[in-house]
C-alpha cells in the first residue's frame, strides 16, 4: 500500500512538472530562458547545427534540453512545445538514471520512491532549483545526467586482473571507460560547471573510498575519476574561447557558498531570514555526511562509491 501511494505521488509530480511544461511554458519566461528558446530556434533553421557565425565564450551547448528542443521543433513546428516536451523528456531520463543508481546501491522500493519524490518535492519556489532540472529550461539538467551516469559507468568498473590462460568473457571495462571519456569531453564543451559539480567531487569520494578500504577495485575508480577530470578541464580549455580560471572558481568557491548558494536554498525552501531554521538544513547535510561515511566503511564492492552520492 506504501509502494502503491508513493508511485502515485511521484506520477503526479513528474505529471505536474510535465503539464506545466507543454502548456504553460511561458508563464515564468526570463531572459535566460528566452536565450534557450531562441537557440533552439536557430539551430533547428540552420540544419539542427549551431550557426558557424557564433563564437563561444566559456561554454557550447552539446546536451542540453534546448538541442533536443532543436530537434522536436524541426518536426512540429511549435517552439513552446518543442521545448516543453524537451524539458520533460530530459528531466525523466535524469529520474530514470537516478532511480538506476539508488537500485544498484541497495536502496528498497520505498526509499527509492522516497529519494525520487524527495527531488521534485524540495523546494516552493520553482524558479530557483526547478528551473535547473525540471521545468522550463533545464540548465544542469546535463550536468546531473552526466554526474548519475558517471556513478553508474564508474561503480561497474571491475579491478579484477585476468589468471595466466585464462580467456576474456567480456569487453565491459573497455565499453564503460570509453562512455567515460566520451562523456567526460561532452560535458567539457559545456563549460566548468561539470568539472566542478561532477568530476572533482566524485575524485574526492574515490579517494576517500580508497584511503579507507586500501583495495585494487578503490585505486581503479580513483585514477580512472582523477583522469576524467583532468580530461574535462582539458576540453573545457581547448574548446572554450574565453575559459574561465579554473583556480579562481576553487578560491571563490567558499565564498559563493556561503554568501549566494546557502542564502538561495533558504529562499527556494522560503525559510525566515534570520530565524533559527536556517540551521536545519546545515544540520540534515552534517547527519547525511555522517551516515554517508558509516556507509562507505562498512559497505562492500559496488556500494562503496554509491553510498558516498549522499554526500
Amino acid at each position: 500500500m506504501g509502494e502503491a501511494l508513493l508511485a502515485l505521488l511521484l506520477l503526479f509530480a513528474v505529471g505536474e512538472f510535465v503539464c506545466a511544461n507543454l502548456f504553460h511554458y511561458t508563464r515564468y519566461m526570463d531572459a535566460d530562458i528566452a536565450g534557450e528558446v531562441l537557440f533552439a530556434k536557430m539551430t533547428a533553421k540552420n540544419g539542427l547545427i549551431p550557426p558557424s557565425t557564433w563564437a563561444y565564450s566559456t561554454e557550447r551547448r552539446t546536451l542540453y534540453p534546448c538541442r533536443l528542443g532543436a530537434f522536436l521543433y524541426a518536426l512540429t513546428g511549435n517552439l513552446n512545445l518543442s521545448m516543453g516536451m524537451a524539458c520533460s523528456l530530459s528531466c525523466c531520463f535524469l529520474l530514470l538514471l537516478m532511480g538506476l543508481l539508488y537500485k544498484k546501491a541497495g536502496f528498497s522500493r520505498i526509499e527509492l520512491l522516497c529519494a525520487l519524490l524527495f527531488t521534485l518535492t524540495l523546494t516552493c519556489n520553482i524558479q530557483g532549483f526547478q528551473t535547473m532540472i525540471a521545468l522550463y529550461a533545464g540548465y544542469y539538467l546535463s550536468q546531473m545526467a552526466g554526474l548519475f551516469l558517471t556513478l553508474l559507468l564508474l561503480t561497474g568498473l571491475s579491478g579484477r586482473r585476468r589468471e595466466v590462460g585464462e580467456k576474456r568473457r567480456s569487453f565491459g571495462n573497455e565499453v564503460r571507460m570509453a562512455g567515460l571519456i566520451l562523456l567526460a569531453v561532452l560535458l567539457g564543451r559545456q563549460g566548468m560547471r561539470a568539472f566542478l559539480m561532477v568530476y572533482l567531487p566524485i575524485a574526492g569520494i574515490t579517494f576517500f573510498l580508497w584511503l579507507v578500504k586500501k583495495r585494487e577495485r578503490g585505486a581503479l575508480q580513483f585514477v580512472t575519476a582523477l583522469f576524467l577530470a583532468l580530461l574535462n578541464d582539458l576540453t573545457v580549455k581547448m574548446t572554450a574561447s574565453n575559459p574561465l580560471s579554473t583556480t579562481r572558481n576553487l578560491r571563490h568557491g567558499p565564498e559563493k557558498l556561503f554568501r549566494v548558494v546557502i542564502p538561495q536554498i533558504g529562499e527556494m525552501m522560503q525559510l525566515p531570514e534570520g530565524r533559527w531554521l536556517w540551521i536545519l538544513p546545515c544540520v540534515l547535510g552534517m547527519i547525511g555526511l555522517f551516515f554517508a561515511c558509516a556507509d562507505c566503511c562498512r559497505k562492500q564492492e559496488e556500494g562503496d562509491l554509491l553510498a558516498a552520492q549522499v554526500v
